[in-house]
């Protein structure tokens, strides 16, 4: 049975469809500021260090997501979602809050360049030494992290998938694991849902999604190239992942073909499909389906924190 909370997400849904041909800027606008939850500290700052921005001692803005009494030596990096041309910190700031305050760990939200201004690999230029700068920076200033996670949702999760395998080839050290929300991990656009599951996803359009990869990829980067699409990359050795979508999605069969090759290629893959649920549903914080996935998600990653750190008083 449909809740009531699912009907009323799927007529805001409806009345606030983006047309096909929306420009960038169209598409800036509608994708406007969210609330944290009350209580939350958000805390700008300055991820600077060695490849920042793409090269030098340049500086990416972030801000840190702070629910009350966190751990602030167990962090999370998230990527938000939004096509990599659209979204930032502050339109995400009530799912960062409430992730924050479900795993009980500081959030470092990214506020990564975005194309067409910045097309691929801008934004996976930047996430990498962020999640560096994050292993070794806190809200209260320089230290370790006890564990070091990343997370991202849409475009942010295919960008997440796509730092670990950055890191991994770089030797560099490695998050303890990593959670997907509705992964756009395949900008081919090649996965069964895209026909399958048309009608039900009132949020994401083909011919919409054609244009952002049009934006993302203008150069010769071809979209199947493995950093953006990592459906299409060597996962061997990475981390743990968790990834959820919805089963009412186009980009569901983006998150289950993760899961098969992660699987395959002998790792710990925890997979979750949502009946009925819409496009990254966990942002949709009335849903009850919403509040349940969001405390398995705290239950994952302090799951996942490294035995030899103990949790801080």
């Amino acid at each position: 049975m449909t809740s009531q909370a699912l009907e009323r997400a799927r007529t805001w849904m409806r009345e606030n469809q983006l047309p096909s041909d929306a420009s960038i800027a169209e598409m800036r606008a509608w994708m406007g500021p969210s609330p944290a939850i009350p209580d939350t500290t958000i805390a700008p700052v300055q991820v600077t260090g060695p490849g920042a921005s793409g090269g030098g001692p340049d500086e990416t803005p972030a801000e840190w997501v702070l629910a009350p009494g966190v751990d602030a030596a167990r962090r999370i990096l998230y990527l938000h979602g939004g096509g990599y041309c659209m979204g930032s910190p502050a339109t995400h700031r009530n799912l960062t809050s409430r992730l924050s305050a479900a795993t009980g760990m500081a959030v470092l939200s990214l506020d990564y360049r975005l194309a067409p201004e910045h097309p691929c690999p801008a934004a996976v230029r930047d996430s990498v030494p962020a999640f560096a700068w994050m292993t070794r920076n806190g809200p209260a200033g320089p230290g370790d992290a006890a564990a070091a996670f990343i997370a991202g949702d849409s475009a942010g999760g295919g960008l997440a998938l796509g730092t670990l395998v950055k890191n991994r080839d770089l030797d560099d050290r490695q998050a303890d694991a990593a959670v997907l929300l509705s992964a756009w991990t395949d900008l081919t656009l090649s996965g069964e849902s895209w026909e399958t599951r048309a009608e039900e996803d009132l949020l994401v359009n083909r011919a919409a999604t054609e244009q952002l990869v049009d934006w993302i990829l203008p150069g010769p980067l071809r979209p199947n190239f493995p950093l953006v699409s990592p459906v299409f990359a060597d996962l061997q050795d990475l981390p743990p992942l968790y990834l959820i979508a919805g089963d009412h999605e186009v980009l569901r069969d983006d998150t289950t073909r993760i899961a098969a090759l992660g699987r395959m290629m002998g790792l710990t893959v925890r997979e979750e499909i949502y009946a009925e649920m819409p496009h990254v549903f966990p942002a949709f914080p009335s849903l009850p389906e919403s509040i349940e996935v969001m405390a398995m998600i705290g239950e994952f990653l302090r799951a996942q924190v490294p035995a030899r750190w103990p949790e801080r008083g």
